[in-house]
């Protein structure tokens, strides 16, 4: 994912929410172009409609809790204690989050810092 991709998965769903209320295609660019000059970039009209929390929650799910909580739900059904609560442990552990998005999932990563410091542009994290 490159500052191509960033931009343009946040006009994607800025304008959605502009065709939503009704406009046509042409008068939704128009109203979302000109406001990018007027009050803030795409990242801050982003989080209206979507804040950054639930943007982090549904990457979160999707990436890691999903597989989390099949796992979860097989130690369950083993009976097995120890590993349900591991995996649950990890489940509820934002910085294990983190460290396997930056690992295996770096460009995920950046968008959402990128996000979260309402960023114009994307930015690469360490």
């Amino acid at each position: 994912m490159g500052n191509a991709d960033y931009m343009s998965d946040l006009d994607a769903e800025n304008l959605y929410q502009i065709l939503l209320q009704g406009f046509s295609s042409v008068t939704a660019f128009t109203v979302y172009y000109s406001a990018l000059t007027t009050c803030c970039n795409r990242a801050h009209i982003f989080t209206r409609h979507i804040s950054y929390e639930t943007a982090k929650d549904k990457v979160f799910y999707e990436l890691i809790d999903a597989e989390l909580v099949y796992f979860i739900n097989t130690s369950s059904a083993n009976l097995d204690a120890a590993m349900v609560k591991y995996y649950t442990d990890l489940l509820n552990n934002e910085k294990f989050h983190w460290d396997t998005l930056r690992e295996k999932y770096y460009d995920t990563y950046c968008f959402l810092k990128s996000l979260h410091y309402r960023c114009e542009t994307l930015k690469y994290f360490g």
